[in-house]
């Protein structure tokens, strides 16, 4: 079966693919790698979901599917307690919701899940964490990109495989993250 996206309406947009919500399923969105991006962000997503345990901290991958844009990949959208699609941890700095501080905290929140579970991320960009707001108000950070490499060299590689330079490369992307905080 091939899912017929509509090319104006996509929802993302990322150095390398578009991102479109899924026609049969509002609880999902599909990440379709661009013909014009040279990377391999789709494969290397794909390396990381199949190596990993679900988590709260990133969407729950629901395999590849053939759409007339190319083949994507189906994961999890990432929504607040009223169906609205969760806003990123930028969006809250700049509307004044939350200080830097408990922005902060979002971040080691998320690097600490993934240092202590020796697992890479390859990403610094504060707009891929997203944050899930419930009932209470209360929020949740949620990483929706940034699990690969935009290339896959011998250094990715390595990374990827070997958890001691998982780690000392997620912990260089936590110091970035905290350095592009406001």
């Amino acid at each position: 079966m091939c899912i017929e996206l509509d090319k104006n309406k996509r929802f993302g947009k990322g150095r390398s693919r578009n991102v479109y919500l899924h026609p049969f399923n509002d609880s999902q969105c599909i990440k379709i790698q661009r013909a014009s991006s040279p990377g391999a962000a789709n494969h290397c997503e794909i390396a990381f979901f199949n190596t990993n345990l679900s988590s709260p901290f990133y969407p729950k991958y629901y395999g590849q599917v053939k759409t007339n844009l190319g083949t994507g990949l189906v994961v999890g959208l990432i929504k607040d307690f009223d169906g609205q699609i969760s806003k990123s941890l930028v969006h809250y700095l700049d509307a004044n919701i939350i200080t830097r501080q408990i922005a902060e905290g979002f971040i080691l929140d998320i690097t600490h899940h993934f240092i202590s579970n020796k697992k890479l991320i390859h990403d610094a960009n504060l707009e891929n964490i997203l944050l899930q707001k419930d009932e209470a108000g209360n929020l949740k950070p949620v990483l929706i990109d940034g699990f690969g490499a935009k290339d896959t060299g011998v250094l990715y590689f390595l990374r990827a495989r070997i958890s001691m330079l998982a780690v000392h490369k997620t912990k260089k992307l936590k110091k970035r993250m905290l350095n592009r905080l406001p």
